[in-house]
């Protein structure tokens, strides 16, 4: 016998006959389900958040300096409630490579000259320029602080790729 093992989030006893009724959760569908665990909001008290981004905002709130981080690819989970939470760093599964990166005989370091560009605020700088500037800036300061970390960190176990 070959068993099929379902997993979702269930807000209230229920059973084959009233469970469609009865149920916030889509049952029976993957991506359902994965939105579902992700959130862990079945009665979307806080629509768009995810449990990990609601727990950032807790610690956080609570004098805590927290932040989510993704590998891969952007979840849910990491969203914290809008105009207050962290925004989550995104890390591929390969690891970082160096911003510009160039031959060793290439001494111009580009990230001076981009920070001093899009550093300044004037009376003509608009929202979509200024937001942009300052995503880009934290990129790079990110990028910069987790090569370091994974350069210099020695993991204890192996783990298969």
């Amino acid at each position: 016998h070959t068993h099929t093992h379902i997993h979702t989030q269930i807000n209230k006893p229920v059973n084959k006959d009233n469970y469609y009724q009865e149920t916030k959760s889509q049952l029976f569908s993957h991506n359902s389900m994965q939105e579902e665990a992700q959130t862990i909001d079945p009665y979307e008290e806080e629509p768009g958040t995810g449990i990990l981004g609601r727990m950032c905002d807790i610690l956080n709130r609570d004098g805590y300096s927290v932040a989510p981080f993704a590998i891969q690819d952007a979840s849910v989970s990491t969203l914290g409630a809008p105009g207050f939470s962290v925004d989550s760093t995104l890390v591929s599964a390969f690891g970082t490579h160096d911003f510009d990166d160039k031959p060793v005989s290439d001494a111009f370091d580009a990230v001076p000259p981009l920070n001093l560009i899009n550093d300044p605020v004037t009376m003509h700088s608009s929202l979509y320029g200024k937001t942009w500037s300052d995503r880009l800036t934290k990129a790079l300061a990110d990028n910069t602080k987790i090569k370091q970390a994974l350069t210099e960190t020695n993991l204890a176990v192996e783990f298969d790729t």
